[in-house]
């Protein structure tokens, strides 16, 4: 597979994730659950920064949101 074409794939996803948002009007999955434990890791994307004009560079935020399911006691066993 070409580099063009995966890069074609990448954009349409991303296209279509950033479409969903829009309509959605937020930008957290709607399958995040209340009162569980959750982290975020956060990062910045930097595409094309040895670029000249604005229009072929990005410059974003990736975040990403894991959540963990506490089981009661959980503590106890691990340290039995």
């Amino acid at each position: 597979m070409s580099y063009d074409r995966v890069m074609q794939i990448g954009n349409k996803t991303a296209n279509s994730v950033c479409a969903k948002y829009r309509a959605d009007d937020a930008v957290c999955p709607p399958i995040l659950r209340d009162n569980l434990f959750t982290v975020a890791a956060v990062d910045n994307i930097d595409h094309n920064m040895s670029s000249t004009t604005a229009t072929s560079t990005f410059y974003g935020t990736a975040i990403s949101l894991m959540q963990f399911p506490v089981v009661k006691n959980s503590l106890t066993r691990m340290l039995k």
